[in-house]
């Protein structure tokens, strides 16, 4: 019976309050022999409960005068030690502790970031000359080791990832001068970089102008003038549109007229669109580079606008700067760009009547040579496209590059005298100041070479 007491006491209690005593209490029921149920019978339980709580009493008082500096509680779940005056000196020793950490912690993150930056900016340093070799094998690691061992830097890892990064961008690989330097161990990262690094040699800049109504071989020879490409490399930047990319829209209707096939004989894709203007070229710029900047500079000028009126005309780009070509070389005076334009169009409208324009300048174009010596009779009998007077319409190209007063001249053609008359012209001759006679007839036309021809005596 005490063994079975005992084991049980060990299962429901624990001594040090593991958790709390139950005070349970199980009625027994127990039949009567007048079959009713009696519960006022202590139950085996009771009295097990009740000699386990005496005995976890008495082994309380035991430990408590064994050790009056803790007090149990049997109600807690665990035993709570209340400590005394050592207590509170070893939560202020840990306290103490994290401060003093904390603070070693800042000195030492404030220390490396104070000499990281002083490192990178020389905002204190030694201002003492340092010398410092540097061959033709020498490395950035190994410079920045050199630079380290002579005090002039702190951190020759933080060196060279800083030059990496001012060099992230570089086409072609970093080099170091060569040679023997005597320098300041107070630079910063930026100019130990600028003074180890070599040297890119100057780029040479050169200022063309452009005039109006050159041609594309023209055009070619000023660029070789001022030093810039060479003849082989323009001709063969302006031979085809396809090498370009820009997207610009003559540009892509240029390219897709080149793509289903230029008219035969045609010279040069880019004739015409090399805008005559003034621009600054690096001697060593590649010959696509400076032609790009010419095509950029008629993107800009040519207007969305012109672009409508082409379509209104019934014309491509390509027709409309071709004629302005024509305009800018037939007359030498801006006064009759108009008129000029005005007479082209009208032959060009009537093709039954005038199918060809008989421009001298187109014919010259393809021979310049034959400029003293031009005759009618050899431009009527020539196979060249370019011979206006031997082949309909316009020639295969623009014959010069146009100015923009020339361009809108072929986009917007008036014949409006000063009297406001508006004249249909198809024929014009040369004066010997340059200007022009016009004329609506044949009859008329024969008239005004008899007043030049009279005019030049």
């Amino acid at each position: 019976m005490e063994n079975k007491e005992k084991n049980q006491n060990e299962q429901d209690v624990q001594i040090y309050g593991a958790r709390r005593p139950v005070k349970a209490r199980r009625d027994v029921s127990e039949q009567a022999s007048d079959g009713k149920t009696r519960t006022d019978i202590p139950s085996f339980a009771d009295e097990t409960v009740v000699a386990a709580a005496k005995k976890a009493k008495r082994d309380l008082e035991r430990k408590e005068s064994e050790n009056p500096q803790k007090v149990y509680k049997l109600e807690e779940d665990e035993p709570e030690e209340v400590s005394g005056g050592r207590g509170i000196f070893a939560a202020l020793g840990k306290s103490l502790g994290y401060v003093v950490f904390v603070i070693c912690a800042s000195i030492i993150v404030s220390y490396i970031g104070i000499t990281t930056v002083n490192d990178l900016f020389a905002f204190v340093k030694s201002d003492a000359e340092v010398e410092i070799v540097v061959d033709e094998s020498t490395t950035f690691r190994e410079l920045a080791g050199e630079l380290e061992k002579k005090g002039v830097v702190q951190y020759p890892l933080l060196l060279r990832v800083y030059n990496s990064f001012k060099n992230r961008d570089r086409e072609t690989p970093q080099e170091l001068e060569a040679g023997e330097y005597k320098i300041l161990a107070n630079l910063n990262y930026d100019e130990i970089i600028a003074t180890f690094s070599k040297k890119a040699p100057a780029r040479e800049i050169v200022r063309i102008t452009f005039p109006e109504g050159l041609t594309a071989d023209e055009t070619i020879e000023l660029f070789l003038e001022n030093g810039v490409g060479t003849r082989e490399g323009f001709v063969e930047a302006i031979s085809s549109s396809l090498v370009y990319d820009m997207d610009y829209r003559f540009l892509k209707e240029l390219q897709a007229l080149e793509t289903e096939g230029f008219e035969n004989g045609r010279r040069y894709a880019l004739e015409g669109y090399l805008y005559p203007d003034t621009y600054d070229f690096y001697t060593d710029s590649s010959e696509i580079d400076a032609i790009s900047k010419l095509l950029e500079t008629f993107n800009r000028r040519f207007e969305e606008a012109y672009y409508d009126r082409c379509i209104e005309l019934d014309m491509t780009v390509d027709d409309v700067i071709n004629l302005a070509s024509i305009v800018q070389m037939e007359t030498k005076y801006e006064s009759e760009y108009e008129t000029v334009s005005s007479l082209y169009h009208n032959r060009l409208n009537n093709p039954y009547s005038f199918p060809r324009l008989q421009c001298d300048s187109t014919y010259l174009y393809a021979f310049p040579e034959r400029r003293a010596e031009l005759t009618l009779d050899e431009m009527k009998s020539s196979d060249s496209p370019y011979s206006t007077y031997s082949h309909d319409g316009l020639p295969p190209s623009a014959i010069c590059s146009p100015s923009l007063n020339a361009i809108i001249s072929a986009l917007y053609p008036n014949a409006v005298d000063n009297n406001g008359v508006d004249h249909t012209y198809y024929y014009m001759v040369a004066r010997p100041n340059g200007y022009h006679y016009f004329a609506q007839t044949e009859a008329g036309h024969l008239q005004n070479i008899a007043k030049a021809e009279k005019e030049a005596e």
